[in-house]
Formats: structure tokens, C-alpha cells, sequence
């Protein structure tokens, strides 16, 4: 069981050396596989035919693989390094099945969570996550989530539904594997946004939430178009917290980037997964695909509310009544794998810099390739969606026209 919810006035010395040497360890794994692992796979983009779609193949391949060990370790050092529980209640699913997540948003960090699920469910490898454009440009980890391939969006409806259609064509064509987090929020659960929330609630007449926001459905149906008939299964995440209490104003600290780094991270986490086939969602009807989002949201809303109930009197937060997943060596393989093959190139990274004086102007290279790709060009990730459509549209995708008059024939979404 986890600690009471005690007052926490500031972090201890103890806590804050491990978040900063989480976040130090994080960064140095961020540059070291980018530089060492990933940027020499590059090249194999940039193949001629009739060797293209092979290569691109073996690109993605080999950056999944590093994906794994990235995340994997990454996933391990939140739970055993800063300490954070992660229970995971509900449906257990079949590894490495292609599934499209849905969660609420009710911090910043959620997405780093959602890591410590997929690598109990070995899904760490084909995972793409939909992440706002502006951790794209993000020295070091943006440019590896660009390598994973995922999916930026930059608050621009016509633009980033054309983007998304984009991707997906690209995936579904080479046949990748695809796992896709995607909070239907839109934003997290800040109080500005809370308040945004019930005044457009009342506003339209809608039942007024305090655990959640309305949910955009435009990506949810622009997802289930485009990747439908790849996956297996939704999952429909709902994502609770044991908050650490402010022992000056005696609220509870949403978790958040700083106080992660600060040396306060979520004491818990918790998170309930229901997993839904995908021949049982209603794709294709999207009034009724709107209703199945906003009964998701309700009854999310509802669990909630019955998560966070007793935390005023210290009892413990849970998802009552839910089986919990007892399986987690997916998440020890994949942290295993993460810290070995780290290591190893963290020792040949030193070696390489240290014995020769080429490797340090390299080094220096890659950063201002990826800041030039990023700062002028629309990234890695577009680039490579680019080079694979030019000549792998062909084998097995839908037609552009046919896929235009498909996407033109929807209403316009909010």
C-alpha cells in the first residue's frame, strides 16, 4: 500500500537529488542515443530504389528497438528511482497488440506515465504519442521523439488533421506496427482551463465537469479513419493521481514538469484500463463514434470523482472494486534491456570522444543537423513521412483522391 497522504512542505534533499539525477540521466541518455544510436541510422532514409523500402524498414525497426530501451529505462527510473507507484487496474491486453490509447489529461506528465503501461503490455517499441508542436524543438528529447515518429500537432484544426491523415497513411501503408496515445482533452486539467471548461459548459448547456474537460472528437475520428484498419483494440485510460498536499495552503499539488523536477512527484498513479475491440467501435458513424467519446468522458468523470473522494479524510486513493495487473515483467525486461544497452553506449560514447578528436566534431554535427531539420524544416519525422510516401504510396494504400474525397465527405468536427 502506499504512504498516506501527509503534508509535504518541501522536498527533501534526498527527493530533489533524485529528480535531478532523473532528469540528468534522462537528458544524458536523450543526447547519447541520439547522437550514437540514431543518427547513424539515418542514411538508410536517404537509400536509393529498388532498396528504399527495405531500408526505411530496417530504419524503423532499429529505432523502435532503441525506442524500447529509451522508454524502458526511462519508465524504470519514475517507479524505482523517484519512487512513484503505478497500479494498473482493469482489463489485461495481449503484448505488443496495435491499439490506440485514450486517456484524460489531468497534467503535463501524463504521457510519461503512460510509458510505465506500455512496457507492461511490450507496446514501448510501436508506441507514437500526439504531443503538442513545441516539445518538438526541444533540444535532445524532441528530436528523438521525432526519430519515434510521433505526432506534433500545432493547434492549427485544417493543418494538423492534414498531418495526422498524413502520418497514418504513411504507417498503414508500410504496415509499422502502431501504438497511438492520444488525450481527447486537448490540454491538461490546469485551473484556468477548468474555469475555461464550465463557462463553455454552461454556455452550451452542457453537464458541467471537475475531473475532466470536454473532449475534442476531430482527432478521435481523423484516427479511427486513418488507422482503423491497422489496429486491434482501444483503450480507454482513466488516469488518477495520489497528489502530494501543499502543507502551506493545504491543497493537493497537481503533478506537474516542475514539480517533478523539484523533487515532488506524484506519490501514486493510478490507471484504469478498459479495452474495447476494435470491431465493436461504431467506426464510420461519427454521431455515433460522439456519443461512445462523451458517454467515455461521463463515465470517467463519475470514476473520479469516486477516486479522489476520501482523500480529504487521508484514505487511501483507489480504483475500487477493479482487478488489479499483477503481470509486470514486461516493464523489468524492457528496464533491463533500457539500462544495459545505455550503458554500453554511454562506455563507447566516452571512448569515442576521449580517443578521437573526429568524434567530438560529429558529435556537433548531428546537434545542428537536428536544429536545422527542426528550426527550418518541418523535422525528422515529416521528412521521413515524405521520403517513404514518395515511392511507397503505391504498395497497399489507400488512393490520395480516394482518401481526400473520404476526408472531405465528413462534417466539420470540433
Amino acid at each position: 500500500m502506499g504512504r498516506e497522504p501527509g503534508s509535504m512542505p518541501e522536498a527533501s534533499n534526498r527527493s530533489l537529488l533524485r529528480s535531478l539525477l532523473f532528469l540528468a540521466l534522462l537528458l544524458l541518455q536523450t543526447f547519447v542515443y541520439v547522437i550514437f544510436l540514431l543518427a547513424p541510422a539515418l542514411p538508410m532514409l536517404l537509400s536509393i530504389p529498388p532498396l528504399r523500402d527495405s531500408c526505411m524498414r530496417c530504419y524503423r525497426y532499429w529505432a523502435g528497438m532503441v525506442e524500447v530501451a529509451y522508454f524502458g529505462f526511462a519508465a524504470a527510473m519514475l517507479e524505482h528511482l523517484l519512487g512513484v507507484r503505478v497500479v494498473v487496474y482493469g482489463d489485461e491486453v495481449p503484448p505488443r497488440e496495435r491499439a490506440l490509447i485514450l486517456s484524460n489529461h489531468r497534467t503535463r506528465v501524463d504521457w510519461m506515465f503512460i510509458w510505465c503501461l506500455c512496457a507492461r503490455t511490450h507496446q514501448l517499441a510501436q508506441l507514437r504519442i500526439v504531443l503538442q508542436d513545441a516539445v518538438k524543438s526541444l533540444p535532445g528529447i524532441g528530436w528523438g521523439c521525432q526519430a519515434f515518429l510521433f505526432v506534433f500537432l500545432a493547434r492549427d484544426r485544417s493543418r494538423d488533421l492534414a498531418h495526422m491523415r498524413q502520418v497514418f497513411r504513411y504507417l498503414v501503408t508500410h504496415h509499422y506496427p502502431t501504438t497511438l496515445l492520444l488525450f481527447p482533452e486537448g490540454t491538461d486539467l490546469s485551473r484556468s482551463n477548468l474555469e475555461k471548461a464550465h463557462k463553455y459548459a454552461e454556455s452550451r448547456r452542457l453537464q458541467r465537469h471537475d475531473y475532466v474537460l470536454q473532449p475534442k472528437v476531430a482527432g478521435f475520428l481523423e484516427t479511427l479513419d486513418g488507422l482503423g484498419p491497422m489496429l486491434d483494440a482501444v483503450y480507454d485510460v482513466t488516469l488518477g493521481y495520489a497528489d502530494q498536499r501543499n502543507a502551506r495552503t493545504g491543497e493537493f499539488e497537481r503533478p506537474s514538469d516542475k514539480a517533478l523536477i523539484m523533487g515532488r512527484p506524484p506519490r501514486e498513479v493510478h490507471m484504469l484500463v478498459q479495452r474495447i475491440p476494435i470491431k465493436d467501435m461504431p467506426i464510420g458513424d461519427e454521431a455515433a463514434l460522439r456519443a461512445w467519446m462523451a458517454a467515455s468522458f461521463q463515465a470517467k468523470e463519475q470514476r473520479l470523482r469516486a477516486f479522489y473522494a476520501g482523500r480529504e479524510t487521508g484514505a487511501a486513493v483507489a480504483f475500487k472494486g477493479e482487478k488489479v495487473w499483477s503481470d509486470s515483467s514486461g516493464a523489468r525486461s524492457a528496464a533491463l534491456s533500457g539500462a544495459a544497452l545505455f550503458a554500453t553506449t554511454l562506455l563507447m560514447a566516452c571512448f569515442l570522444l576521449w580517443a578521437f578528436w573526429q568524434t567530438k566534431w560529429y558529435a556537433m554535427s548531428v546537434c545542428c543537423l537536428f536544429t536545422l531539420l527542426t528550426g527550418f524544416g518541418d523535422g525528422l519525422d515529416v521528412l521521413e513521412v515524405r521520403l517513404g510516401g514518395l515511392f511507397g504510396w503505391r504498395k497497399g494504400a489507400l488512393s490520395a483522391s480516394n482518401h481526400a474525397q473520404r476526408a472531405g465527405a465528413k462534417p466539420k468536427s470540433s
